[in-house]
């Protein structure tokens, strides 16, 4: 078959890879280049072999996207140039390429944060490696920036809790788990602290507490929510307080438990109630 005329093979682009090779032989360096070629990339490089050089480099050179280094050199050494990137935070994997590594080495330099060891004698594996050790790193990074996330929505989550004029509690199994300030503000309490592990059905009037167990029922075994209600508190002084209050089903510290929002409505009633005692002498 003839080729078409028309057609123009297009080259596929090649991966720009950010290098740092520690290494004492340029002649090594140069193997390293090549077979990075061959695997696809497009290196972009720089070699030292002291520590003054690594660390500059380090300081001023980076981001890099890989550290390629021998075991052992007449100025430096590998270990050294894996403690030294790990004291920089460098998050790019750092792969030992050596002839003259041993097993024992290769495994404590691993341990202490190496990604991979090549050896110079087949650096068929060396594209591969650095393959891994790139997807490895993304990985890594996207974890850290969701668990940043997830921190910093709880953090705001919990400022909500707290400043949140309405008292706020979490409880299971008849226990109070979590009491916002405002809750231990309604409730008497000098704290938090001073109500959470009391059972929930202290705080609850007497008259109440029947459609409360009922509402616990609903929340925390049946997983429903339960809608607003009127109810009375009991305070630790024994004052009662009137409330509206509404329930949901939540995960709290890997358990099912629920998530109470009540609000005092004390001067609400005592002003309902003295309007009707006005309309009734009317």
């Amino acid at each position: 078959m003839k080729a078409d005329p028309g057609h123009v093979a297009v080259a596929r682009p090649r991966a720009r890879l950010r290098v740092l090779i520690v290494e004492d032989s340029e002649d090594d360096a140069l193997l390293l280049l090549r077979e990075l070629r061959r695997g696809g990339y497009e290196p972009i490089h720089e070699r030292v072999d002291t520590p003054e050089e690594m660390r500059r480099a380090l300081a001023e050179g980076g981001p890099w996207d890989v550290v390629l280094s021998d075991w052992q050199m007449p100025r430096f050494s590998g270990a050294g140039a894996l403690e030294m990137s790990r004291e920089a935070d460098s998050e790019a994997p750092f792969i030992i390429v050596s002839g003259k590594v041993g097993e024992e080495a290769a495994v404590q330099a691993m341990r202490a944060g190496a990604h991979d060891y090549v050896m110079k004698g087949n650096l068929t594996r060396l594209c591969a490696t650095v393959e891994r050790g790139l997807e490895e790193a993304q990985a890594r990074r996207e974890r850290e920036r969701a668990e940043k996330s997830l921190k910093e929505s709880e953090e705001r989550y919990r400022r909500l809790v707290e400043l949140s004029p309405d008292t706020i509690i979490v409880h299971r199994g008849g226990e109070v788990l979590f009491v916002n300030t405002a809750g231990a503000e309604l409730f008497g309490a000098a704290s938090p602290e001073e109500l959470t592990g009391k059972p929930v059905m202290d705080f609850i009037h007497p008259d109440y507490r029947e459609i409360v167990r009922a509402r616990i029922v609903r929340s925390q075994e049946k997983g429903e929510r339960a809608d607003l209600i009127q109810e009375k508190f009991l305070r630790l002084d024994g004052r009662t307080v009137d409330v509206e209050a509404v329930a949901t089903p939540i995960t709290y510290r890997g358990q099912t438990a629920s998530l109470v929002v009540a609000r005092d409505i004390t001067e609400r009633k005592r002003d309902e109630e003295e309007l009707r005692r006005r309309e009734a002498i009317l």
